[in-house]
């Protein structure tokens, strides 16, 4: 049986990759098809991910424990606000 899949992406990225596969003799859902194929059949991704130098030092940081983690943060008691027709006020406490 025949499943159909729908993905939302960047129509500008969509546009791109279409030309490209395009040229290739390929379209966008012999890619889907080509990736989902692939990825059942090897239980792995069929492309090679890496993270940015940036991204990699951030994760060795909070690995090593020299970054603040999400759950270590404390709650600040910020003055609420409210929107009216003039804009954000602030509540009294």
């Amino acid at each position: 049986m025949d499943a159909v899949v729908k993905a939302r992406v960047n129509s500008g990225d969509k546009d791109v990759a279409a030309a490209v596969l395009k040229e290739l003799g390929l379209s966008i859902s012999d890619l889907i098809r080509m990736a989902v194929m692939q990825t059942a059949r090897t239980k792995r991704l069929p492309v090679s991910l890496s993270l940015s130098e940036e991204s990699r030092s951030a994760v060795d940081e909070v690995e090593q424990g020299k970054a603040i983690r999400a759950s270590t943060v404390a709650f600040l008691d910020l003055p609420s606000t409210s929107l009216t027709k003039s804009g954000l006020r602030k509540n009294a406490k």
